[in-house]
């Protein structure tokens, strides 16, 4: 294989088998948990027009948040530990604070859905962490000086 063509250790991860069914499960989560959020704060604010525009405003800063602090694409995503704790707690206030509020069936879903994203970072990473030592293996970085340049 061409120095050019040799996958690098840093580079993306193809997801397939359990990682795939992983990261699955962590996008419906991920919804779940930010439909929860979203009738949280719009219950919070008291509906109407100005429960709808929180509710907006919560999302867009939710959502901004999750992309630079926790996508597996950002620059700025934060290790496992953090992340985990995060999921969890983001699963057991929301949904601890929507079963205090009255909205039942949402609290549990939301709840259950932290905890799962919780057990999907954590088990995903430890996936990724795996798949990239593999490869590793397989391919080798090349020694310094082999006159390839």
């Amino acid at each position: 294989m061409t120095k050019d063509r040799a996958p690098r250790p840093d580079g993306p991860v193809m997801l397939s088998g359990t990682a795939l069914v992983l990261g699955v499960i962590a996008l419906v989560a991920e919804v779940l948990v930010f439909i929860g959020l979203a009738l949280l704060a719009r219950d919070l604010a008291g509906g109407g027009l100005r429960g709808t525009l929180v509710m907006a405003g919560v999302l867009l800063v939710g959502i901004l948040a999750w992309g630079w602090f926790m996508a597996p694409t950002s620059t700025r995503r934060l290790p496992v530990i953090p992340r985990v704790g995060i999921c969890i707690l983001l699963g057991v206030v929301v949904g601890g604070v929507l079963l205090l509020r009255g909205w039942t069936p949402w609290g549990w879903i939301v709840l259950a859905a932290g905890l799962a994203l919780a057990l999907a970072q954590w088990a995903m990473d430890r996936r990724v962490r795996a798949a990239h030592q593999a490869r590793t293996d397989c391919f080798p970085p090349a020694p310094a000086g082999d006159g390839d340049d």
